[in-house]
C-alpha cells in the first residue's frame, strides 16, 4: 500500500484497524445472539434495554465479557491458545459438516420458490455482508446449530485476537501509531499492548452498537481496503520511482482515474435506476477503455519473483469495479459512519501520523548516514 504514498498508507492502515475493531465487536455481538438461542430465550432478552437511539439502545455486557476472555487467552500464551483453538475448531468443523449433510438430506424443494424473492438487487445487498454470515445468521434454529454457533464464534474471536494484534504490531513498527503498541511481552511472547487496544476498543463499541450497525460499517471498510489493494497492485506493477518515464506515470494516473470514476458511475447508476441501461452503456465502455489503456500502452515495470496475480491489469481492474459496485449497494447511513471514521483518521494523520512517519524516515536516513561514515573511516590501506 506504500506504493500509493504515505497518506494512502495511513488511511488504509486506519481502515485495517477499523475492520479489526468492528469485526471483533460484530462477532462478539453475534455470540450473544446465538447464546440466547441456545438457552431458548426470547430475542435480546440477555441484553439491557435502554432509551438510547435505535441501533444503540441494547447494551450487551455478555459480548464484552466474551471479548475479554478471548483476549486474555490470546495474551497468556500463543502456543496454549493455538492448542485450545485447534480443539474448538475441530469440534466446530464436525458440527458444521453434520449440519450441511443433514440440511441436504432434509431439504424442502418448495423453499426454492420464489428463487429470488428480493431480485438481483437483493443479491448484491446481501453480498456485501455475506462474509459475516458465519453458519447462517438468523437462519439456523435447531438446537445442534445453536450449540455449534457459539463455538464457531469463539473460534473466530480467538483467531482474531491473534491475527489482529499482529496487524497492529506491524502498523506500530511503521510508526503509523505509537510504537508502544508494537512491544512484545518478554514472558508470554505476545503483543499484549496491541491486543488490549483492539479488545478495549471493540468492547466499547460492541456494548452499545447493534449487529446491523456493525456489519454495515465493517462492509464499507473492508470493501474500501480491497479496492485500495487492487489499485496499489496496478501501481506496483506499472510504476517504479526513478525508472518509469514521467509520460507513462501520467498515463497510468489517467487510466486509473477512468477505471475508478467509471466504476463509481456504474455503482451510482445501479442505485438510482436498477432497471435502466443507458448509464451502463457509458460507464462500462469507459471502464474497458481505461483497463485496455493500461494493458496496451504501459509496459509492466515489475514482475513477480515467485507468484503473482494473473491477467494484470484485468483482474485488479475487475476487483476495483466489483468492490465499488458492492459499496454502492449499502445504505447511506453506512457511508455516514464511514465518513465520520475517515475524518477522525485525517485528523490523526495531520496532528500525529504525519510527524511520526517523518521522524521515523529522518532517523532511518541518519542511521544510514552514520553507517556510511563508519564504513569510510574504517577503511585501511592506501
Amino acid at each position: 500500500m506504500i506504493e500509493l504514498g504515505e497518506f494512502a498508507a495511513i488511511i488504509t492502515a486506519g481502515n485495517i484497524l477499523l475492520e479489526s475493531i468492528v469485526g471483533s465487536a460484530a462477532v462478539a455481538r453475534a455470540w450473544t445472539s446465538y447464546f440466547t438461542n441456545l438457552l431458548n430465550l426470547p430475542k435480546n432478552s440477555l441484553r439491557i434495554h435502554t432509551n438510547l437511539t435505535e441501533g444503540y439502545n441494547l447494551l450487551d455486557p455478555i459480548a464484552v465479557a466474551v471479548l475479554a476472555i478471548a483476549a486474555t487467552l490470546a495474551m497468556i500464551s500463543t502456543r496454549k491458545m493455538s492448542v485450545f483453538n485447534w480443539i474448538v475448531s475441530a469440534i466446530n468443523t464436525v458440527v458444521i459438516l453434520f449440519v450441511i449433510i443433514a440440511g441436504f438430506a432434509n431439504a424442502d424443494p418448495s423453499n426454492l420458490t420464489p428463487f429470488l424473492p428480493y431480485g438481483v438487487k437483493g443479491i448484491f445487498q446481501a453480498a456485501v455482508i455475506v462474509y459475516l454470515a458465519y453458519g447462517g445468521f438468523e437462519n439456523i434454529t435447531t438446537t445442534l446449530v445453536a450449540l455449534g454457533a457459539p463455538k464457531g464464534m469463539t473460534t473466530v474471536l480467538l483467531v482474531g485476537a491473534l491475527g489482529q494484534a499482529r496487524y497492529v504490531t506491524h502498523i506500530a513498527i511503521a510508526h503509523m501509531i505509537p510504537p508502544w503498541f508494537a512491544l512484545v511481552h518478554p514472558k508470554t511472547g505476545t503483543p499484549i499492548n496491541a491486543t488490549l487496544l483492539i479488545t478495549i476498543s471493540s468492547g466499547l463499541i460492541t456494548f452499545f452498537s447493534s449487529l446491523g450497525v456493525l456489519t454495515s460499517l465493517l462492509s464499507v471498510s473492508t470493501l474500501f481496503i480491497f479496492m485500495m489493494m487492487a489499485v496499489a497492485l496496478l501501481v506496483r506493477r506499472y510504476y517504479v520511482t526513478g525508472v518509469t518515464p514521467t509520460i507513462n506515470l501520467l498515463k497510468l494516473v489517467i487510466f486509473l482515474l477512468i477505471i475508478v470514476a467509471s466504476s463509481m458511475g456504474t455503482s451510482a447508476y445501479w442505485g438510482l435506476n436498477p432497471n435502466g441501461w443507458v448509464g451502463y452503456a457509458i460507464t462500462v465502455p469507459l471502464w474497458f477503455m481505461g483497463t485496455a489503456g493500461i494493458a496496451v500502452f504501459l509496459p509492466q515495470q515489475r514482475a513477480p519473483k515467485v507468484w503473482g496475480v494473473l491477467l494484470v491489469p484485468w483482474l485488479p481492474s475487475i476487483s476495483i469495479a466489483m468492490n465499488l459496485f458492492l459499496m454502492g449497494s449499502l445504505r447511506s447511513d453506512a457511508f455516514i459512519r464511514f465518513g465520520a471514521c475517515t475524518i477522525l483518521m485525517l485528523v490523526y494523520y495531520v496532528f500525529f501520523g504525519l510527524h511520526a512517519t517523518y521522524d521515523m524516515a529522518h532517523q532511518q536516513q541518519k542511521a544510514e548516514s552514520l553507517k556510511f561514515d563508519d564504513g569510510e573511516t574504517g577503511k585501511t590501506g592506501p
